[in-house]
């Protein structure tokens, strides 16, 4: 089971809401946020799909263990004091406190953005669709096989009401990547 703590406000529901309505078809997800608790997605198969907790939270400042935490951009990164060596952080590399902290506490972390220089950022992007390219190695937790993801470009689509978050797209391109991981 891949886990993953949505770090920031949780009234920020876009990019749960978007893992948990694209993802659900081909995966079991379990979403908590505070004392709600959701669980969508496949009756799977053995071998089929794969198992995704979202935790969704502003106020834990302790990370342990081999989860990812993806930084919505309302998150006050400040609070975060400790993040163990085996997890891995999508951090939107324009949001500079977020990137400080990040490096500050040692964390391993996936930048995504629209600047050629981060981890992950879009190719070509139009209102409803673009080519997200991973431009660096993708390390990949031992709950989806461990390893890593070569650099490659993907198309991503979405359903847009006029208005972008590049970053949200993104950290949700770096989700996907891990759950279609096959090891």
């Amino acid at each position: 089971m891949l886990t993953v703590l949505l770090y920031g406000d949780p009234k920020d529901v876009f990019i749960g809401d978007m893992i948990t309505k694209e993802l659900s078809p081909n995966n079991r997800i379990i979403r908590t946020c505070k004392e709600k608790l959701a669980v969508c997605g496949l009756e799977k198969e053995p071998g089929y799909g794969r198992d995704l907790f979202l935790l969704e939270s502003d106020d834990i400042n302790t990370i342990r263990g081999g989860v990812v935490v993806l930084l919505k951009n309302s998150a006050k990164a400040e609070r975060l004091e400790y993040i163990s060596g085996n997890a891995l952080t999508i951090v939107n590399s324009g949001v500079t406190s977020h990137i400080k902290r990040i490096s500050q506490l040692g964390a391993k972390a996936v930048v995504c953005g629209m600047c050629g220089k981060d981890a992950v950022t879009f190719s070509s992007i139009s209102e409803n669709r673009g080519i997200v390219s991973l431009q660096r190695s993708l390390p990949l937790p031992e709950s989806v096989g461990g390893g890593a993801v070569e650099p490659f470009e993907t198309p991503l689509e979405w359903k847009s009401n006029g208005t972008i978050d590049e970053y949200s797209l993104l950290a949700f391109a770096v989700i996907k990547i891990m759950l279609t991981n096959r090891k």
